[in-house]
């Protein structure tokens, strides 16, 4: 059964539009368009009734704020389609050709896949067994780290009901909400990651493949990082090596207690 594609774009980026329209056509895909919100609209007083920040997170700006808005509405979207499947993708990507074969016919989804992350932002993920072979020579197992950005992603008809219920206030953007373990909604749902992903943003690429002219995202500027000073921003600084090598000793380490894998996830056209 064909997977229903939804694509996030605000009116004002008709260039980008254009883009995915383009791949759509490309591919041989049908991409639905969802307006997204505005976040230079929302007022304070709209993002203070929205956003409760998480213990240890910042205050979400406006245009973070408005992208949720336009993923909960892209969920509500997949739950009024009456499909098993629906899939996500914001509108600066491109997609490997066999994107036309596995978005076409949800059969090699996992059992359980409520939600499979598409995408790669071109880092290095935990990933758990068990491992299914997908076509086209891919893969999908469970994320067992964090993999930030939510450019592209299969949520089933009942998780994105869920999700939609569950975040009418909300305390983290929504990429922490699905694929960062210590943030994330649900934790006891399995998180797939497809390897290699089949699509990849821009800005995760190494690539330029939006049309000159396109609409830049003021997402990436607006994400505010907690900020700190003197002494504890220093500290911060010299630890930073240390800690990530802890942490891919351990995710090494994991994986090969587990069976897993601790791997760069790829995008392969």
């Amino acid at each position: 059964m064909r997977i229903p594609c939804y694509f996030i774009n605000l009116s004002s980026a008709a260039a980008r539009a254009d883009h995915m329209e383009k791949e759509a056509q490309r591919l041989g895909l049908t991409l639905q368009r969802v307006e997204a919100i505005d976040g230079r609209l929302l007022s304070e007083e709209e993002i203070d009734l929205l956003h409760r920040p998480a213990a240890g997170m910042h205050r979400m700006s406006g245009p973070e704020v408005a992208c949720f808005l336009s993923h909960r509405e892209a969920w509500r979207q997949i739950v009024n389609a009456n499909m098993r499947f629906g899939a996500v993708f914001e509108d600066d990507l491109t997609f490997a050709l066999d994107a036309r074969t596995l978005l076409n016919d949800d059969q090699w989804l996992p059992a359980d896949a409520d939600i499979l992350k598409i995408e790669t932002t071109s880092r290095r993920a935990l990933l758990l067994p068990p491992f299914c072979d997908v076509p086209g020579g891919r893969s999908a197992g469970i994320l067992a780290s964090a993999h930030l950005g939510a450019g592209g992603y299969i949520l089933s008809r009942t998780m994105a009901a869920r999700l939609f219920e569950q975040t009418k206030t909300f305390g983290v953007p929504v990429d922490y909400l699905l694929f960062v373990p210590d943030r994330m909604i649900f934790p006891e749902v399995p998180r797939w990651q497809l390897f290699p992903a089949i699509c990849v943003q821009q800005v995760r690429s190494g690539k330029k493949f939006l049309p000159q002219g396109a609409e830049t995202s003021g997402l990436d500027a607006a994400r505010q990082i907690l900020k700190r000073s003197g002494w504890a921003k220093m500290r911060r600084e010299l630890e930073r090596p240390f800690v990530a090598l802890l942490a891919s000793l351990r995710a090494r380490y994991t994986a090969i207690r587990s069976g897993g894998k601790w791997l760069f996830i790829k995008y392969r056209a």
